[in-house]
């Protein structure tokens, strides 16, 4: 998507993110398409509790505080 900069799925200095990349993704995605709808249920849940992850308290944070970030700045243009 031309539309979305590459500045979305970075953190404040600079660098790509690991982990939560996908709420950089969706935010673009919502800001720019004209057809929205709104449903009242749960369809995704993060799994932050993964066993998968050889360091899982550094990958919980990492992923923690992309979306956080994410969350507070919004769309960048």
């Amino acid at each position: 998507m031309k539309e979305v900069s590459d500045d979305n799925f970075k953190g404040v200095s600079g660098e790509w993110f690991r982990r939560g990349y996908d709420q950089a993704l969706m935010l673009p995605v919502l800001s720019l398409t004209h057809r929205r709808k709104y449903i009242n249920e749960v369809c995704y849940m993060y799994n932050i509790n993964s066993v998968s992850v050889d360091d899982r308290d550094w990958a919980e944070m990492r992923q923690i505080s992309t979306i956080n970030l994410v969350r507070s700045r919004g769309f960048l243009k």
